[in-house]
């Protein structure tokens, strides 16, 4: 059983033992039902990624951060904005953002190296909407994001493309 502390956002494990499948199962749904009937626990944010992407962009920009790094930020953003923009913060799966991934690789052949970039600030502007609450977990954490596996052909010149080449070298050191 996970809870989130209303007041950091810190996650709680609660565990514990029993003799039977059934006893834990019950145990398991009295204590979710306890921790959604408490009054104290903020319900996760109704604003979509859209919104809360823009929102903090403008935090970051209020940061010591250089206009290169802001500029990058914002581009990177403005591919899960354009992708995922609509969809409500709360309901934003680990399984959405994989295959807006996976769009972003075939459709628009994009670079692993820009996929992974794009990743890594939504990952980070999510750990922020954990971290404030908004959400209680970060579902890009439980995105794998792969290695590069395209790679470019080597390509070897021609023995004729060779002499031309040591030929309009010959002058030069």
């Amino acid at each position: 059983m996970v809870r989130y502390d209303p007041d950091t956002g810190k996650r709680h494990e609660l565990t514990q033992t029993f003799d039977t499948k059934k006893e834990a199962k019950n145990w398991a749904e009295t204590e979710a039902a306890t921790y959604r009937d408490d009054p104290n626990r903020k319900p996760p944010s109704e604003e979509t990624l859209g919104v809360y992407l823009d929102r903090w962009l403008k935090i970051k920009s209020t940061l010591n951060l250089t206009d290169k790094t802001l500029t990058s930020y914002r581009e990177m953003a403005a591919h899960s904005i354009r992708e995922l923009g609509g969809t409500a913060l709360k309901s934003l799966m680990p399984l959405e953002i994989q295959q807006f991934y996976a769009s972003m690789a075939q459709s628009r052949h994009l670079s692993p190296r820009t996929i992974r970039y794009v990743h890594t600030v939504l990952k980070m502007a999510l750990n922020d909407a954990v971290e404030w609450g908004l959400i209680p977990t970060n579902p890009a954490g439980k995105v794998k994001v792969t290695a590069s596996t395209r790679t470019k052909a080597l390509r070897i010149p021609t023995p004729e493309e060779m002499a031309q080449l040591i030929r309009a070298n010959q002058a030069t050191r």
